[in-house]
Parts: structure tokens; sequence; C-alpha cells
């Protein structure tokens, strides 16, 4: 039984995605797909090197240099 209900998931699955393929736009799919490969190497890269991508309150307290935009 639970190897039908394996191969029912499956199949559903494999429906589901032939359905989503023929909604979207090739470009679209393949963005799509570009976008899950950078997200997974970002995943990667922070897994290695935890400071990698620091917060918005870490940037502004390790970046102390004087704004020169503002008017004296």
């Amino acid at each position: 039984m639970e190897q039908t209900d394996k191969e029912s998931i499956q199949a559903a699955s494999e429906e589901v995605s032939r359905e989503f393929k023929t909604l979207i736009n090739a470009p679209d799919l393949d963005s799509l797909k570009h976008l899950q490969h950078l997200i997974s190497l970002k995943a990667k890269i922070s897994a290695t090197y935890p400071d990698a991508f620091p917060d918005d309150a870490t940037i502004e307290a390790l970046d102390q240099r004087p704004d020169l935009e503002i008017p004296q």
C-alpha cells in the first residue's frame, strides 16, 4: 500500500510539474531556475562564511566613514 501511495504522489507531482511548465513561458522558467540557483549559492556561501552577508545594523556598525554628501 505504501508503494502505491508513493507512486500516486509521484504521478500527481509529475502532472503538476507538466501543467506548471505549460502555464508559464520558457524565459520565466529559466529566470526562476536561475534565481533558485543563486539562492542555493547564497545559502552555501552563508554556511561556509557566516559573516558574508551582514544585516543592515551590522553594516552601519562596521561602516563608520563620514557621509561626504552632507553639506558642512
